[in-house]
């Protein structure tokens, strides 16, 4: 798709089956940019790429189907991502469909919003990820969150490695607290050991190509249109 005015590139969709993201469907690979959809919300001149799929997997002992997303971006330092130089976020219905899991990574240059931890030359790397459950009324959801310079916590989930707030909480109506111990975290949310590990397996390259958060895939992220 492009745009009428000056014939810029606007998306591209590439599938294998027009009927089913599962069975013998590859998923669904979309590749956009914002700026030329809708330039007054999305200042940022780059390139994103959604992938999207349904494939079974063995979780306690049974095999069930799992809706996955996977976003990616690049490019220049942007301004929706306070001078973000790329990040990928992979979101995954698990449960049945009950509960929502999102990891995510975004990149960073030193900039004046991070003089706390580093000097310039530095990189810094946002890490976050939390459990929702996605069925109940009031989406109750269980985060945990780290900031670090040149390489990525995923353990102790502090800030610069000197403080911590997690862990964070929040519902369908926004935030609600943070700096919570596990011993504080209401039953009625999802549990912390659950966060941990999902938090555990940033940094690392995941289970396939679009579950990959590691550093190196971060700093190679290179989203480009196939076609031109």
């Amino acid at each position: 798709m492009w745009r009428v005015s000056d014939s810029r590139k606007a998306l591209e969709m590439f599938f294998d089956n027009v009927d089913s993201l599962a069975a013998n469907s590859n998923g669904v690979i979309l590749k956009y940019n914002l700026n030329v959809l809708d330039p007054a919300t999305y200042p940022d001149d780059l390139v994103c790429e959604t992938y999207a799929s349904v494939t079974n997997v063995s979780y306690q002992g049974k095999t069930v189907p799992s809706q996955k997303q996977t976003i990616s971006w690049s490019g220049p330092p942007s301004v929706f991502y306070f001078g973000s130089l790329g990040g990928r976020v992979v979101l995954e219905l698990m449960d049945n469909g009950t509960v929502l899991c999102f990891k995510s990574v975004v990149r960073f240059q030193h900039n004046n919003k991070f003089t706390g931890c580093g000097t310039t030359g530095d990189e810094y790397y946002y890490a976050l990820a939390y459990s929702q459950f996605f069925t109940t009324g009031d989406k109750k959801a269980t985060a945990k969150m780290s900031l670090k310079k040149n390489s990525i916590d995923n353990t102790d989930g502090k800030i610069c490695g000197y403080y911590s707030r997690n862990y964070g909480l929040f519902f369908n109506q926004g935030f609600v607290s943070d700096s919570n111990s596990a011993s504080q975290v209401p039953a009625d949310y999802p549990q912390t050991s659950r966060v941990d590990t999902l938090f555990g397996t940033i940094g690392t390259s995941g289970v396939g190509t679009w579950d990959d958060l590691s550093q190196s895939k971060l700093a190679s992220l290179n989203i480009q249109f196939s076609f031109q």
